[in-house]
């Protein structure tokens, strides 16, 4: 593994300095969320507009404002729309059409670098910029309720591969750089290896998920109800809107089948009838 690390430092690296948020091991999160319900957000690639379908059955239907979430890599991303605090509907209907987005590439932007010349959205890193932009240009740090959010990520020391967590978000923008870091996977869903302030960092499912040690409340993952998603990072297979609307609605109407399970878990919402 230290070798393949090797070769990935030479071929390419990614720098960024920016984070200002606070990096928890596994037993500070432990103590620091002691007395929370901790709802976790799997990994899933694609499989993450399965898992936005979940979400919005789950928004629509239940209270979730004591919840504290925990995602990681695809369950990162979905952290954001689980902690939006207007109509889900319109940040489903935003994040749908992140395949139709025309984005300007900035050649300043540490995240979102890539050739402007092909416009198709033919990896999972380009998908990720489009949500980026998508997000930082139509919403601020008050659509969101910051403080429910936590990413694992893991990151790269002398002693091997450890997870840590993401925690105390007080921007958008942290919340992103933090899906980036979660979802990172050098070649596949960015370029070449990236390192946020001196520190290496990969995909969140890269070590377990949740950790053993983790007391959850609640699991959510893309396959919960049984759905089988063996092309999660098959990005030609899935680039057409309609492809991500069957996910979204697939995940939407396997959760609903399955509501009897979330009624144990949530408050139910008051349907108030005019």
């Amino acid at each position: 593994m230290n070798k393949l690390l090797f070769l990935l430092l030479f071929f390419n690296i990614h720098i960024v300095n920016c984070f200002k948020s606070t990096f928890l091991t596994i037993d500070q999160f432990n103590y620091k969320y002691r007395n929370k319900k901790i709802v976790s957000i799997s990994p899933g690639g694609l499989g993450g507009f399965y898992l936005l379908g979940v979400i919005n059955y789950i928004k629509d239907n239940y209270y979730t404002d004591d919840i504290c979430f925990l995602g990681a890599s695809a369950g990162a991303w979905s952290c954001i729309p689980m902690c939006y605090n207007k109509n889900i509907n319109k940040i489903t209907e935003d994040l749908l059409s992140s395949y139709n987005l025309s984005c300007e590439n900035n050649k300043d932007d540490y995240l979102c670098n890539y050739d402007i010349e092909d416009e198709s959205i033919n990896s999972i890193y380009k998908l990720q910029c489009n949500i980026k932009s998508l997000l930082i240009n139509n919403y601020n740090n008050h659509d969101f309720n910051l403080n429910q959010i936590n990413i694992a990520t893991t990151i790269f020391t002398k002693t091997g591969f450890k997870q840590i967590i993401i925690s105390d978000i007080k921007t958008l923008n942290q919340a992103i750089e933090g899906c980036f870091a979660s979802s990172h996977i050098p070649f596949v869903t960015g370029k070449g290896l990236l390192k946020l302030d001196n520190t290496y960092f990969f995909d969140g499912g890269f070590k377990e998920f949740p950790h053993s040690s983790i007391n959850t409340y609640f699991d959510i993952s893309h396959d919960m109800w049984g759905f089988k998603m063996n092309d999660c990072f098959n990005i030609k297979k899935y680039n057409k809107d309609d492809n991500l609307y069957f996910l979204y609605k697939r995940g939407y109407e396997d959760t609903m089948e399955n509501k009897d399970i979330l009624d144990n878990y949530f408050p139910k919402k008051l349907i108030v009838i005019s």
